[in-house]
């Protein structure tokens, strides 16, 4: 796919759960993006793989293969200058847990964003596009992430990430609503394999492809 332009967008999606637990199991149910009307159902559209050398993370990508990927493609037919990230997850098979993530576009320069900022920052001949906490905060704090939470227990990612999380009357985290305003980059930039993580990006051919018009 080349160039994106001014009139459509793609998204690099990195849906994931963070979970320490040995005894405690996460499973992924769907990814949704209301605004655009897609649905993203576990199984069927997309699997979860574990493609970080930390493997308490559980990261959604493309049913495809059995490499650890890196998130997902979604293009969509136009702009986006807002648009959420609803992540529906399973614990040890009965206690559901959604994760919310509402999306702010910060400008129209470039026709991607990426929920992995370490692709935000400069490298090879791509120029630094933090903006705000991303140009403060590293890339661990400020990039979306759900928590496996028992006992009313607290994220670890500092005092600037916008999260209001709602647990159950046992103290479980059982729902995270996350706010981020994001740059746009280059659509290059995701594809350029000799960068950050180029042997587990997404491919091209495996994005998934919405207009919007047709939802």
């Amino acid at each position: 796919m080349g160039t994106k332009g001014a009139k459509d967008m793609r998204l690099h999606l990195v849906p994931k759960i963070f979970n320490k637990y040995a005894d405690v199991t996460a499973e992924l149910v769907s990814v949704e993006v209301p605004e655009i009307r897609l649905t993203l159902v576990a199984g069927i559209d997309i699997v979860t793989r574990r493609p970080y050398p930390n493997k308490a993370y559980h990261v959604a990508c493309r049913k495809k293969g059995r490499k650890a990927i890196t998130g997902l493609f979604v293009d969509v037919e136009e702009h986006l200058a807002n648009f959420t990230v609803s992540t529906t997850w399973k614990v040890n098979k009965k206690d559901t847990l959604v994760h919310k993530v509402i999306y702010t576009v910060a400008d129209r320069d470039y026709g991607a964003v990426t929920d992995d900022h370490v692709l935000i920052n400069g490298f090879r001949s791509f120029q630094c596009r933090s903006i705000g906490r991303l140009e403060v905060e590293a890339p661990v704090h400020t990039q979306p992430r759900m928590d496996v939470i028992f006992d009313g227990g607290t994220h670890s990612r500092g005092d600037s990430v916008d999260i209001v999380d709602y647990y159950s009357s046992t103290g479980m985290l059982i729902e995270r609503h996350e706010r981020i305003t994001v740059p746009t980059i280059e659509v290059e930039r995701l594809s350029d394999h000799m960068g950050i993580h180029h042997d587990r990006m997404p491919e091209d051919s495996d994005a998934f492809i919405v207009d919007p018009a047709d939802a």
